[in-house]
């Protein structure tokens, strides 16, 4: 009896040593891996073999589940900053069931995190903006405000990234809120977004004093990675100031220190850098063998065959989780069902209990059929509406891709841009239809040594607008090759003609038609001759602006024609034309939604034509997005810069 006591006791007392030892070793390697995640900012080399180290003690001892995953999350930030992104979603796709089985909210908003940041990097918008949302809720249930912090910086970066130059501005002004609860590293990715953000917009001073402020964190911090990026970040808007020594101390900089840290994907982004700065300065040959030597580290990083099975790791997961959502919805219609037939049983019984009395027999029967009646009625409903519903939704999609198929016939019939960029080298077309097909269309031919360019505005917009840009494009091209008139005037009286003629075969009366401004330029004498139905020609010289006005008349159907005015304008060097349609003047918006008015589109001109004429497309197309903001886009733009 005594020796039975004596072996129970000890039993106990080595179950409860073990016991302790456990919860003491797990509190060991839980240190370790908080460890190796504080240190990977300034020594990701060292974290990953720390990581490593972990595992293997891990996998030898306690083989705790929940442990690996943290260590296997810690290893996919090293895996992603060396572009082994296959690897690393590998990794994060198999952690974040550990990590729901657990509870832990922090962790699986990490992983999405991971997943968006390698999804960004691969440039699959879609996906990267879908796990920063679904990285970002999970933050926000586990009430987990740095990681919030975290996830609106990163979803900043990917807007920027993808060039939605809006979107990023509305998510670094909620940023503002949290400013006064960042730490450190978070300061750092906010200044560095702002800078990209003003990089992107033209605005060089303050995107390099953002990236100076990003750059001191970054020190501060010792985030090695971070400051490579914020290295080759400041040295763009220098190079756009064309203060080519400035970027190149910085970009060097960036090299080395990259090349130091191994750290491939930054270095990518690096020389991708340098690259433009030789080709700012003309020395084509230093920028052709940084060309070469960026081919096989971005053949490293962006292999085709690594991105598609990463996309299919993804469409796997996600085709998982359609089925989790499939699989218990048809276990809530089996309890229904349940449910449904217990309630029956009841009735039943109920039924069979209240027979003994007549009258209530009647009674219950009247209600019972009278509901059946009314239920079959509702059903009938129902399956009308859903067959109406089935039918309203495949007539819109057969709608909506007959437009889209509409839109690639339009485009067809416009000038490709590597034209408009061959025959005008410093030019730019900023051209955004109302919706998926236009009134608006820009053409260019060229005939002997004379180069034919216009800007068309048809009545309305859309399908109606589309159609009428279809008869008047095809007007302009027989005018010009069958009948082959070179002069402007009389190539609009030409069209119009057509125009009228085509439309004369319709048994209704038919108004349609387009206003236009087409110029001929003479290659040889320098000479520009222009002529307009009611859109005028703006040609900038020396800071001023000189209008040439249009006839007013549409081409088309109208109760006066007269002939079309030539007018000749011999170009000097610098000399700028536009040529535009009504849209951008007519478009509401601003602090009280008044219309833009040609007073400010001419002065917005004036302001931005000593930019080159690159930047001034992107300032023209900002300040018109700046001033739409909420509202709705009122009718199609098209607008032709050149520069003579």
């Amino acid at each position: 009896m005594k020796n039975n006591f004596i072996r129970s006791f000890a039993f106990i007392f080595l179950f409860f040593a073990l016991f302790l030892v456990n919860i003491i070793a797990a509190q060991n390697f839980e240190e370790q891996i908080k460890q190796a995640n504080q240190i990977y900012l300034s020594n990701p080399d060292s974290s990953f073999q720390l990581c490593k180290s972990i595992e293997l003690e891990l996998k030898k001892t306690t083989n705790d589940e929940l442990l690996l995953a943290k260590t296997e999350l810690c290893k996919t930030r090293y895996l992603t900053l060396k572009a082994k992104f296959e690897e690393a979603s590998e990794i994060l796709n198999k952690i974040i069931p550990v990590f729901e089985a657990k509870g832990e909210l922090s962790l699986i908003a990490k992983c999405y995190s991971m997943k968006s940041i390698i999804a960004n990097k691969i440039r699959e918008i879609t996906n990267a903006i879908e796990y920063n949302q679904k990285a970002f809720d999970f933050y926000k249930k586990a009430k987990n405000l740095e990681g919030q912090i975290a996830t609106l910086t990163n979803r900043s970066f990917i807007f920027l990234n993808f060039k939605l130059f809006d979107s990023a501005y509305t998510t670094l002004n909620q940023l503002f809120f949290y400013e006064t609860k960042m730490t450190n590293k978070d300061r750092y990715f906010f200044y560095q977004n702002f800078g990209n953000y003003y990089t992107e917009t033209g605005d060089y001073n303050n995107a390099i004093i953002n990236f100076k402020k990003a750059i001191t964190f970054a020190e501060q911090e010792k985030l090695t990675d971070s400051k490579v990026t914020a290295l080759t970040l400041i040295s763009i808007p220098h190079r756009k100031k064309k203060e080519y020594d400035i970027a190149f101390n910085y970009i060097n900089k960036s090299i080395v220190l990259a090349k130091k840290n191994n750290l491939i994907y930054e270095l990518n982004e690096a020389y991708d850098e340098l690259i433009l700065i030789y080709e700012s300065k003309n020395d084509f040959k230093k920028a052709y063998l940084t060309k070469l030597k960026n081919d096989s580290i971005s053949d490293e990083i962006y292999n085709v065959e690594k991105i598609n099975r990463i996309n299919q790791f993804e469409n796997q997961l996600k085709l998982a989780e359609k089925e989790k959502v499939i699989t218990k919805q048809q276990l809530s219609l089996k309890e229904e069902q349940l449910h449904h037939s217990e309630a029956k049983s009841k009735i039943t019984t109920l039924i069979f209990v209240v027979i003994l009395c007549l009258l209530l027999i009647v009674f219950v029967s009247y209600i019972f059929f009278r509901a059946k009646k009314l239920n079959q009625k509702i059903n009938a409903q129902k399956e009308e509406i859903e067959e109406q519903k089935i039918i309203v939704e495949v007539k819109n999609k057969e709608i909506t891709s007959s437009i889209a198929y509409a839109k690639r016939i339009q485009n067809a019939i416009l000038p490709p841009i590597s034209l408009i960029n061959n025959f005008f080298p410093d030019s730019f077309i900023f051209y955004l239809p109302k919706d998926i097909v236009a009134g608006d269309f820009y053409w260019m031919q060229k005939v002997d040594d004379i180069i034919l360019f216009a800007v068309a505005d048809c009545t309305g917009h859309g399908v109606p607008g589309a159609m009428v840009s279809v008869v008047c494009d095809n007007a302009l091209n027989r005018a010009t090759r069958e009948l082959n008139i070179k002069q402007p005037a009389k190539i609009l009286d030409a069209v119009s003609d057509i125009v009228v003629e085509t439309f004369e075969k319709s048994e209704t009366d038919v108004k349609d038609g387009m206003d236009i401004a087409l110029c001929s330029w003479n290659t040889k004498t320098n000479v520009l001759e222009y002529a307009g139905a009611n859109n005028s020609l703006y040609l900038i010289r020396n800071g001023e602006l000189f209008e040439t006005k249009a006839d007013k008349q549409p081409i088309g159907k109208s109760l006066k024609r007269h002939p079309f005015t030539n007018h000749n304008i011999e170009l000097v060097k610098n000399d700028s034309i536009y040529l535009f349609s009504d849209g951008y003047a007519d478009q509401f918006g601003g602090p009280k939604g008044k219309k833009f008015m040609y007073k400010a589109f001419k002065q917005m001109l004036i302001t931005y034509s000593s930019l080159p004429i690159i930047e001034q497309e992107e300032a023209i197309k900002s300040t018109f997005f700046k001033w739409k903001e909420a509202h709705e886009q009122v009718d199609d733009i098209c607008i032709l810069g050149v520069k003579f």
